[in-house]
């Protein structure tokens, strides 16, 4: 059973005010009422401990929750009574609750151990479920609801947490925590907040009396998240998120993802701001969604375009004249698989020939484009000409694209990608037909230079994306852009003191476009990012999982899996990944080689770690190559690598001193209290957490270096408790290696090897990279 989130932060400050600090935790071998003894401490929270033990009475295990000790008798009052609630409710579809007791003055319960996960660690790993999937959880959970209620017991604090889904596929719902009876007595003031904001009804926020029908508002908050991945309302904090309910309607589920009519009908109906246009009861859910759930008006519009591609016309050795039709075949399937394009079937053109004509073969599949091209081959190059074409003829779009043919089917697969993105992004404009050409070009460029320009330098495309927001406000991929910069920003204008309010900055952009471009593969890239600097690492691989699942084709979300990847220690995943990246867009490059050339370090290889580099600075001789320079003195102990580093960063203006302090420090300058003095003094003018770890892990490399390991460990606390989770540094880093027989360094180990699982756990099926 995993951590209890029945003591969570759900309670108001004025019940929280009852409970004194923190007591001990029960270590393991304890033993409660001469009956239970202790196994391990599973989680703990506001009120109180959830521990596995052992039931000497009953030989068995069961769970055991423990309340904190409380200087008022509420707490103590609250916590008997949800035992008297819980044992009035018994269903297959509830936990069932054992014993209650007092233990040195604190009370506790037993009940059921379920071994399993939450409903939301499945939702966290999954992103969404499929509705023939969340239908059947769905119906579990209102079984055991169904039966709370007939007890006239009310929740009160229905949320994926409190759902567990066993090993056997079982799905229980647990913890009447803060639950009351229908007619028992009030054991809080009304005016009090109970319960978890995000899950609240419209009644709860404002105070008022519940029934039965809040816990219905919180099962349809819950069936919107299972079948579209996202919460129905949106803000800055939780209660932000609750107060919106009150004047705002939740979005239609079928705007989101593939969601029946009925069942989204249903799920609307939960979601009324008055209790009266609810369901009459759990029954009556149940009716609706048994019988195909609730009449709604037609779907929304979906921004769908239509295509069909034409065999590609072929130039060239007879031995190669399949190209064609081959790379057209190709960039169909490719271009299948992204969200919003429907693609009319290859056999329904490939009769037509390369020679047919656009506007006729539009209006014969009744799609709104078509794309068409050739092929040229002279010897081993390849050229390839790509034309998008409206329905009336108008040519929209061509590009051209040039490759090498080594092995015909990965030129194939990697050209069909860089189309398919290609073209992505053009029908994505074509969608904002009012939308003047200058702002398109803007958006064009300010894309183009957040590409190139990587990590150095990301505020130059903000300005030409205002003005193009400016231009066209209903241009919806602008925000998505511009969140995605914004969240990169944060961390570059950091790198050179310039960040000033860049963190707040990219929380609004991208809560901007979280609102007025849900859908776009770039605002989820956007919120990968955000979550990255945050070091929510769960939240930033669900975040970048989905903009793949949107756009298979966009190269940064690859690029940033594939960083997650290596640092969960799934080194050989990561390499395909960052590969595959390079491969859909070459303008990356230089970001993908950074990470590949500390695979290729910590593998032995220093010709491999020197290629990669040397790519990096043929592209930009920037700050992230010279700190990759200081980082390899750390590592190999070799000076040339910092000299390199000092002597470029000159060049590069006095914004990056802190970096020169750390190239001096790497070869064998300054007394490292003096450079922890001056890396502290910056550290806390920085707000962004992914920046400051990673000065820190350099800052490890570098203290252990000048063997001053006192200091690389006080370093390395600090990382662990803000959430490092980058395993396969501490286990694979060169520099470490007397380090890691340390207590404190193995132990930091087992507590990243922890947070790395929950990027390993994570259902990545859907973001397999292209070469897999």
């Amino acid at each position: 059973m995993p951590a209890d989130d029945a003591f969570d932060a759900t309670l108001s400050a004025d019940a929280l005010d009852e409970l004194e600090a923190r007591g001990p935790i029960l270590p393991p071998g304890a033993v409660l009422a001469e009956r239970y003894e202790v196994l391990e401490l599973l989680g703990q929270g506001a009120m109180g401990e959830v521990y596995r033990v052992h039931d000497r009475d009953l030989d068995e295990p069961v769970a055991l929750k423990r309340l904190r000790h409380a200087s008022g008798e509420h707490a103590v009052e609250r916590f008997l009574a949800e035992v008297k609630l819980s044992r009035r409710v018994t269903h297959r579809h509830v936990a069932r609750t054992f014993d209650v007791g007092v233990h040195e003055g604190r009370p506790f319960l037993t009940m059921e151990l379920l071994e399993g996960q939450t409903l939301e660690a499945v939702l966290e790993a999954r992103g969404r479920l499929p509705e023939e999937e969340a239908l059947p959880i769905a119906e579990a959970i209102l079984e055991g609801l169904g039966a709370a209620h007939d007890a006239e017991v009310v929740h009160r604090d229905l949320k994926p947490a409190n759902v567990m889904v066993t090993e056997d596929g079982r799905v229980v719902l647990s913890d009447f925590g803060i639950a009351r009876a229908l007619h028992g007595p009030t054991l809080t003031h009304q005016a009090q907040l109970v319960g978890t904001p995000l899950y609240m009804a419209p009644e709860q926020v404002r105070g008022e009396p519940v029934d039965h029908r809040a816990d219905l508002y919180a099962f349809g908050v819950m069936l919107f998240e299972m079948l579209t991945g996202r919460s129905p309302f949106q803000g800055d904090s939780p209660v932000a998120i609750a107060l919106a309910r009150l004047s705002n309607e939740p979005p239609d589920p079928r705007s989101l993802a593939p969601v029946s009519d009925g069942t989204a009908g249903a799920v609307l109906r939960c979601m009324a701001r008055a209790p009266a246009d609810r369901f009459e009861d759990v029954a009556a859910l149940q009716d609706a969604l048994r019988g195909g759930g609730c009449e709604l008006p037609p779907p929304p519009k979906l921004d769908e375009q239509s295509l069909a591609v034409l065999p590609f016309g072929y130039r060239g050795d007879a031995d190669s004249d399949y190209l064609g039709e081959a790379l057209a075949e190709e960039l169909v399937d490719v271009l299948g698989r992204v969200r919003g394009l429907r693609m009319v079937a290859f056999a329904a053109t490939i009769g037509r020939g390369p020679q047919a004509e656009p506007r006729e073969t539009a209006a014969a599949l009744d799609v709104a484009h078509v794309v068409h091209g050739t092929v040229q081959r002279r010897g081993p190059r390849v050229r390839i000409t790509v034309r998008l074409v409206a329905a009336d003829g108008t040519q929209r779009w061509t590009e051209r694209f040039e490759g090498v043919v080594e092995d015909v089917f990965a030129l194939q697969e990697e050209m069909s990608q860089r189309i398919a993105e290609a073209l992505r992004l053009e029908l994505g404009t074509v969608r904002h037909a009012e939308a003047p050409r200058e702002a398109i070009e803007l958006y064009f460029r300010a894309r183009r230079s957040f590409l190139v320009d990587g990590y150095d330098e990301v505020a130059g495309p903000l300005g030409e994306l205002e003005t193009c927001i400016a231009l066209a406000p209903g241009f919806t991929p602008a925000y998505a852009l511009h969140a995605a910069a914004s969240a990169r920003s944060w961390f570059t204008s950091v790198l050179r003191q310039s960040h000033g309010e860049a963190g707040p900055a990219a929380e609004r952009s991208v809560a901007r476009a979280l609102e007025r471009a849900p859908e776009h593969p770039d605002t989820h890239l956007a919120r990968g990012i955000l979550a990255l600097q945050r070091i929510d690492l769960p939240e930033a691989a669900r975040a970048l999982a989905h903009a793949v699942e949107l756009a298979p084709t966009l190269a940064l979300a690859h690029l940033y899996l594939g960083q997650l990847q290596l640092e969960a220690g799934q080194v050989a995943q990561a390499e395909s990944r960052l590969r595959a990246a390079m491969s859909l867009d070459p303008t990356i490059a230089g970001m993908a080689q950074l990470h590949l050339a500390r695979i290729h370090f910590w593998r032995g290889d220093a010709e491999g770690f020197a290629a990669q580099l040397e790519g990096v600075r043929q592209l930009s001789e920037g700050s992230p190559l010279q700190v990759a320079r200081v980082r390899a003195t750390a590592w190999s102990g070799e000076p040339r690598w910092a000299e390199a580093a000092r002597a470029d960063l000159g060049q590069l203006g006095p914004g990056l001193a802190h970096l020169v302090v750390l190239a001096d420090y790497a070869l064998g300058e300054h007394a490292p209290a003096a450079v922890d003095a001056q890396v502290e003094a910056f550290l806390e003018t920085v707000d962004n957490a992914r920046f400051a770890a990673f000065v820190r892990q350099i800052l490890v490399e570098l203290h252990t270096h000048r063997d001053a390991p006192e200091r690389a460990l006080a370093h390395l606390e600090k990382l662990v408790e803000g959430g490092l989770a980058d395993l396969d540094w501490l286990l694979r880093c060169p520099t470490f290696a007397e380090l890691r027989e340390h207590p404190l360094f193995r132990d930091a180990i087992r507590q990243v090897r922890v947070r790395a699982r929950s990027v390993i756990d994570l259902d990545v099926a859907r973001t397999a990279t292209w070469s897999s």
